[in-house]
């Protein structure tokens, strides 16, 4: 049976019960049967009984119920907040004359606090929920967005504890943090000190009133903050296979400050361990890797930058232009005549003395991505078990004499006599 606890309290003879604003009980149910559905998609209600823990706090505490109320907030940048010693969420009144998806998405956040929060102390939680900051408003919003996609608030706790997930592998699962606990915590000094810049930044953030993400990046706290992360899920001491190699590289451009200085230094370091765990003693081949892990890095921007669209790369009047399967065009199109023919499918491009025609139906769109996917296998085969064999065969062969101009290798069949 489908659990219906949020829904429970959507009832107009219990809203009437509960302690609450007039003009926020229509967002009030809104948000119930939205986090209804999300929470029972991913199983959540399952986990704890929400019914019991909403009766206790909004109808059986007396005179102590939990209110949510309306009113002015003079601080800049706040939609609402939660107290859980006032035992209250208060949302701005300013809330109430914009769109009903914003008053509803602060609503959602305030909430998730209070769903969190209320029950936790130091003895059944970990300090980055129970005593909130960076990372608990950054974990509140992110749950948010999962229900409110077009919800902004804190998008530089949110952009780096995001980040924090992605290099834990823990992305979109929000089990932990619904009982106190953050999912991407690793018991170490690296942690330790991201949590401490992270609410330094905090502090910086409360300060100013409102950071986002563009200020933020100039942010030392938050800058170390992220290098504190790197180093303790990148490790780039540590000696790595090819795969992770490249999921390592994948996962640092989708980091929230570019940094470049610092990631250099970090990219060097793990290419000389990577070369260095090849075991070559030979300049010229340490040297032939390191172009290679270039080449590596080179292909995995391609990939991102395409992220997995489909298209067709072409050149027209000197220009490189690309067309998916929806017709949508990228690229300096300025100047240049485009004609679309239904019956036949093509698609043609003029400019000048110049005409080019595309049949669509004879495009691969798939072609950049297999072309990306075979060089990557390709450059993999150099940190492939039999990469080691064929290096030292390489070794041998540079030591002859005589000019060296080509060496190929062949695979003959095996003969079964």
């Amino acid at each position: 049976m489908e659990d219906n606890s949020f829904l429970y309290f959507t009832q107009d003879e219990i809203i009437e019960k509960i302690n609450i604003d007039s003009r926020l009980v229509e967002s009030f149910k809104r948000v119930m049967a939205k986090i209804q559905e999300y929470y029972n998609a991913n199983g959540y209600t399952k986990q704890r009984d929400f019914k019991s823990y909403m009766q206790k706090y909004f109808l059986d505490s007396g005179e102590n119920n939990f209110r949510i109320y309306v009113n002015a907030i003079d601080k800049k940048g706040v939609g609402g907040f939660y107290s859980k010693y006032k035992n209250e969420i208060c949302i701005n009144i300013e809330k109430l004359n914009g769109s009903t998806e914003r008053l509803d998405s602060t609503l959602c956040h305030e909430f998730t606090h209070f769903l969190v929060m209320h029950e936790l102390n130091k003895d059944n939680s970990e300090t980055e929920i129970s005593k909130g900051g960076f990372i608990n408003d950054a974990l509140t919003e992110m749950m948010t967005q999962q229900m409110y996609p077009n919800s902004r608030a804190y998008d530089a706790q949110v952009a780096m504890q995001k980040f924090a997930n992605l290099l834990s592998n823990r992305t979109n699962n929000y089990s932990r943090f619904l009982q106190g606990s953050v999912d991407a915590k690793r018991g170490s000094y690296d942690w330790d000190d991201y949590f401490e810049k992270a609410n330094l930044f905090q502090k910086d953030f409360n300060e100013k009133g409102y950071i986002n993400l563009l200020d933020a990046s100039y942010n030392k706290n938050y800058i170390e903050a992220q290098r504190s992360l790197i180093q303790l899920f990148i490790k780039p001491k540590v000696k790595k296979s090819f795969d992770e190699y490249c999921e390592c590289i994948k996962k640092l451009m989708d980091r929230p400050v570019a940094d470049r200085g610092y990631i250099n230094e970090v990219v060097s370091i793990m290419d000389k361990t990577m070369i260095k765990s090849l075991g070559f003693n030979n300049e010229n081949i340490n040297k032939l890797i390191e172009q290679k892990l270039i080449e590596v890095r080179e292909v995995l921007k391609e990939q991102k930058k395409d992220n997995g669209r489909k298209k067709y790369d072409f050149v027209f009047a000197g220009r490189k232009l690309s067309i998916d399967s929806n017709l949508n065009i990228t690229g300096n199109v300025v100047g240049i005549q485009r004609q679309w023919n239904p019956t036949i499918r093509t698609l043609s491009f003029q400019m000048n003395n110049e005409f080019l025609q595309l049949k669509i139906d004879e495009l691969d769109f798939d072609l950049k991505e297999k072309q990306l996917k075979s060089k990557l296998d390709e450059l993999s085969s150099y940190f492939s078990k039999d990469s080691k064999k064929n290096m030292l065969m390489l070794q041998t062969a540079m030591q002859q004499s005589g000019k060296l101009s080509k060496i190929e290798k062949f695979t003959l069949p095996k003969t079964v006599k």
